[in-house]
């Protein structure tokens, strides 16, 4: 297994083999931190500040709470701290 640019998803035991299961992607966005939210309509973005409510690596969809509204949005991690409201929420 090519452990290079992974993440230990659960302890590791000294001396023992490292199963495929227990490393994955990184995490950028962890449940609890603060992330910058992008709404993308054509050429028009706008930026909010949201706390994570989900754990994520690139591309994987994650809740997210606006500081300032306090809704729940939806969206997709794109990079450390950063994650791309869906469209139509």
């Amino acid at each position: 297994v090519e452990l290079a640019g992974t993440e230990a998803l659960r302890p590791l035991v000294a001396g023992r083999p490292i199963a495929r299961s227990a490393v994955g992607a990184p995490r950028l966005v962890r449940r609890g931190d603060p992330v910058t939210l992008v709404f993308r309509a054509g050429a028009l973005a706008v930026e909010a500040v949201g706390i994570a409510r989900d754990d994520g690596s690139v591309g994987e969809l994650v809740e997210v709470r606006n500081r300032r509204s306090g809704m729940i949005l939806s969206g997709r991690v794109q990079a450390a701290g950063l994650v791309e409201v869906e469209s139509g929420r």
